[in-house]
């Protein structure tokens, strides 16, 4: 009798404490749950006055992508922010694809001031400079990270049959597009987690994480995405060199700066960032175009956008800036970086 009491004892304890913690995680998961819910009506109360210009991309890569064909978004009809593209490309054309973010997009500037069509209309523009008419082609989002990106050149791209691929890399594409919030919680508003409590622990994790690898970095966050992700960097601009080789595309790892808050670009303290990645870059096999120098001339106010607060934006160009990208490019390209030119003045 008394060992059929204590085995009876021991099941009804193990059922009470399953039956607890089966309380306690549902009740997690329904607040989880319920703060996503919150998060994205704050991000729809944000963005009701502004372009929503986004949807839930059928590829779990991306999380986002854009809505096709919206005018008030200058979408195509694949979801970016460029005129119509067709997947074939035209007898006697060559085509240069952008890949990046809100800066290879032009986000807050005119559709013609984007660096990609003024660059286009500089390559067109003059004979002898190309040698067959040019296309240049724009496929980013704002706020996707290099992961993404990789995404876009390895599937997306070589649908256009690209004769060179631009990489415009900011420094803030080694963020997370989950974990941090450089695209703005877009990822976040998009990302539906099969579990949200398992999701809630991988994210705390992650944080740990970041907390123990970033003790001996720079405070700064550009510098400190680069030292505790150094290792990431380093294999993803790999991958882009292997993507190179396999597409037989070459690519221009093209390296945008930051916009000093404070001073100019003389006192500019990131350029070992730069450094690190330029040699990055090389050792991947990339042609690198460093778009410091081509900045430096100029006040950071003159060449960047300002926030809504009226502060100066860290990461934006306006439309003088994308002027300086378009001529740095268009030097670079006149250098031999790829494409079917001449050596015209």
């Amino acid at each position: 009798m008394a060992g059929t009491w204590q085995a009876r004892s021991s099941f009804i304890g193990l059922a009470v404490s399953l039956a607890t913690f089966a309380i306690c995680f549902a009740l997690l998961e329904a607040g989880l749950a319920f703060s996503q819910g919150r998060l994205q009506a704050r991000l729809e109360q944000a963005y009701q006055n502004r372009n929503w210009c986004y949807r839930q991309s059928t590829h779990p890569e991306l999380l986002y992508e854009g809505e096709p064909a919206v005018p008030r978004c200058g979408t195509n009809s694949h979801g970016y922010r460029d005129s119509e593209h067709a997947y074939t490309k035209p007898p006697g054309t060559q085509r240069i694809v952008i890949i990046g973010d809100s800066v290879a997009i032009g986000q807050g500037i005119p559709a013609r001031s984007t660096f990609a069509s003024r660059l286009q209309r500089r390559l067109n523009a003059r004979p002898g400079v190309a040698a067959v008419p040019t296309e240049v082609i724009v496929l980013g989002q704002s706020g996707y990270s290099t992961s993404q990106e990789l995404f876009l050149m390895e599937h997306i791209a070589p649908r256009y049959d690209p004769d060179m691929v631009v990489w415009m890399y900011v420094l803030n594409d080694p963020a997370h597009p989950l974990y941090h919030d450089a695209n703005g919680e877009l990822g976040r508003y998009y990302y539906e987690p099969p579990v949200h409590t398992t999701h809630f622990l991988q994210r705390k994790l992650f944080e740990l994480r970041e907390i123990q690898a970033s003790r001996d970095c720079p405070v700064e966050y550009h510098a400190l995405l680069h030292c505790v992700y150094r290792r990431e960097v380093r294999d993803m601009i790999a991958r882009i060199g292997r993507l190179s080789d396999t597409l037989a595309v070459p690519v221009l790892f093209a390296i945008h700066p930051v916009f000093p808050r404070r001073g100019g670009f003389d006192s500019y303290a990131l350029e070992p960032v730069h450094a690190q990645l330029r040699n990055d870059a090389e050792a991947a096999g990339l042609e690198v175009l460093d778009l410091l120098p081509a900045y430096a001339p100029y006040p950071p106010e003159r060449v960047a956008q300002q926030t809504e607060d009226g502060l100066l934006d860290p990461w934006h160009p306006n439309a003088e800036g994308a002027r300086v990208v378009a001529q740095a490019l268009y030097r670079k390209l006149r250098q031999g970086g790829g494409l079917a030119t001449t050596a015209a003045p």
